[in-house]
């Protein structure tokens, strides 16, 4: 389940949905277990990507500045392992 804390929105499973978010904010994959090939999939509310990463190996980092629109749902569509970060710039 997506969680917020502190203003970091936090979702680690496939099919997690945040409704209702704009702004500036930077996302980050960080997956200590991840193999390689490891992929994370970031939709909008139309169903397009709007971030694709790969993981190279175990302790995956990425980060990715990203501006939203007001007010845009975003759908973790593919997380294989890891957390996704969600926090504004």
């Amino acid at each position: 389940m997506a969680t917020r804390q502190h203003g970091i929105h936090t979702l680690s499973v496939a099919d997690e949905e945040i409704k209702g978010i704009g702004g500036k904010f930077n996302l980050r994959w960080v997956s200590v277990s991840a193999d390689a090939g490891d992929s994370l999939v970031l939709q909008d509310d139309e169903g397009n990507n709007i971030w694709e990463s790969v993981a190279g190996g175990a302790n995956h980092i990425d980060v990715f500045p990203i501006k939203l629109k007001k007010s845009m749902n975003l759908l973790l569509k593919v997380i294989d392992s890891g957390v996704l970060y969600i926090y504004e710039m």
